[in-house]
């Protein structure tokens, strides 16, 4: 019905973590299910890579000691075909994956190699692209990532979906020039909060080639909202990007070289004078030197605001006409304030 395995199901499936159990060995395994009518053996196709496994049941007779050397030889077949196959060098049998795979790793560039290599796996990449980590090593309790991989591509038809370094990574590919909408990045936020997840989102982007940078702003989203908030959630770079710089100049530079010379003079003049005159200026400046919405914003009248603009330009010498001078004192302010928060 939902085309994977139900969050029940699994559990069942991996009754006391069989699964591990099986990987670990070169032989195949006998174990019992209180749940289940009948025992099992069962072996790994590959020990080193999540191929599948191979499961009997005695359902029609009781095991005998011939059907464990009997699955062995079974189990060998197979391998040896598979080895042969562009199943085994995919991996997971999906053409995407090994290709995604190998393009995070950097084994990837753009040349005529890349084109005919992104052709084979039969899949396009229209241009409007999120990349999602999800860092399953957060969660406090197992994560069934087939679960979660196929929750995924079924709220979101076209998503790309493979296992990196312990991570689960969902790359959303929008047709047209869509952007991904409120109501989708609530649908991850509730998956999130339903299976405990750490999610990172990156930007959008246009060329899969540049995956590797979205999928470290993804990472990096993780890492920044986890300071802020230690509950599963949705961590969207967008909403950090100005903490991520601030701590990229800081680790050279302190914060105080980088200041507009009048940001500086107006926080030094609210210490003294116990004021706010800095946090004024900066919001006239993000709202277009309008002194209606700065009112607003700042909820006080407008003349009161008046006479602090006026006391302000007494006490600075900026060009106010300049974008470029506005611009530098918006970000300057916007890195004070991030280095405030460290």
């Amino acid at each position: 019905m939902h085309q994977g395995f139900s969050e029940q199901e699994y559990e069942l499936a991996n009754h006391e973590h069989i699964h591990e159990k099986i990987m670990h060995s070169e032989e195949p395994v006998y174990f019992q299910n209180p749940k289940l009518p009948y025992s099992l053996l069962a072996c790994a196709i590959d020990t080193k890579r999540d191929m599948g496994h191979i499961v009997l049941i005695d359902k029609h007779r009781p095991f005998r000691p011939i059907d464990r050397k009997l699955l062995s030889l079974f189990k060998s077949a197979i391998y040896m075909h598979l080895s042969q196959t562009e199943f085994y060098r995919n991996n997971h049998g999906y053409n995407h994956e090994s290709f995604l795979r190998d393009l995070l790793d950097g084994k990837i560039i753009r040349d005529a190699n890349y084109a005919e290599r992104l052709a084979y796996t039969n899949c396009e990449f229209h241009g409007n692209i999120y990349c999602i980590a999800i860092e399953t090593a957060r969660s406090s309790h197992i994560i069934n990532t087939n679960l979660i991989r196929n929750t995924f591509e079924n709220n979101f038809p076209g998503a790309k979906t493979l296992m990196y370094n312990v991570a689960i990574i969902i790359f959303l590919d929008l047709p047209g020039t869509n952007r991904l909408s409120a109501a989708s990045i609530a649908t991850i936020q509730n998956l999130c909060k339903k299976y405990g997840l750490f999610a990172g989102l990156s930007n959008q982007f246009h060329d899969i080639i540049d995956a590797p940078g979205y999928y470290k702003q993804a990472l990096r989203a993780i890492e920044l909202g986890t300071r802020q908030h230690l509950e599963s959630s949705l961590f969207c770079y967008a909403d950090y990007y100005l903490e991520h710089i601030a701590n990229i100049f800081t680790q050279k530079e302190s914060t105080e070289t980088f200041l507009h010379t009048d940001l500086k003079i107006l926080l030094d003049y609210d210490t003294k004078h116990h004021t706010d005159f800095a946090d004024i200026l900066y919001e006239f400046f993000i709202n277009e030197r309008n002194s209606s919405a700065t009112a607003i914003a700042l909820n006080i009248h407008r003349n009161s605001l008046n006479q602090r603009i006026k006391k302000i330009r007494s006490l600075i010498s900026m060009n106010w006409e300049s974008y470029r001078e506005r611009h530098y004192y918006i970000l300057s302010y916007e890195l004070y304030k991030e280095s405030q928060k460290q």
